[in-house]
């Protein structure tokens, strides 16, 4: 899925800005929402909120170790 989930984002000209920005999650995934990658008007907001939350930097600082 992940080969898939690549090769959309690198064929489809839509998705070209996100990629342009891919370096920064935040505005990947903003640029993603104004792409008309998902229908959810919160998706962006909700994916920058699964990366700034304890969970996820709890996770990562156990695979940092």
């Amino acid at each position: 899925s992940i080969k898939d989930y690549a090769a959309l984002m690198q064929s489809d000209p839509r998705y070209q800005q996100a990629l342009r920005v891919g370096k920064d999650p935040e505005k990947y995934v903003q640029a993603l929402q104004e792409a008309g990658y998902a229908t959810d008007p919160n998706y962006g907001r909700k994916l920058v909120g699964i990366m700034q939350g304890a969970s996820l930097r709890d996770v990562m600082k156990e695979l940092v170790l």
